[in-house]
């Protein structure tokens, strides 16, 4: 069975066809749930495309760039590091009895 659920922006986007739009299709007929998540991204997308189009308040660049000049970091850590540390988070707190 098929998690239809990632690929609702693309049904709604029109970016599906084929087989692959027959099938999503046929999950949304037969999957209530499925159907519901679908009307609340619309409801979502709705939302989000009647607010006001705002430019930043402040031009960020000009900072960044010259905290890289002067070789400063901005306390960056590789996405590989993050989630070792979350994995050794999620083991400590099953040890300790932390669900």
């Amino acid at each position: 069975m098929t998690d239809w659920t990632d690929r609702l922006s693309d049904y709604l986007d029109g970016d599906m066809s084929g087989d692959e739009l027959m099938a999503l299709e046929a999950a949304l007929q037969g999957d209530a749930e499925l159907r519901a998540v679908l009307e609340e991204l619309r409801v979502v997308r709705e939302a989000a495309g009647s607010l006001p189009s705002r430019n930043p308040a402040d031009d960020l660049w000009p900072g960044i760039q010259a905290r890289i000049e002067r070789g400063e970091s901005a306390g960056v850590v590789s996405l590989a590091y993050v989630c070792r540390k979350a994995e050794r988070g999620r083991i400590t707190e099953k040890v300790a009895g932390r669900r």
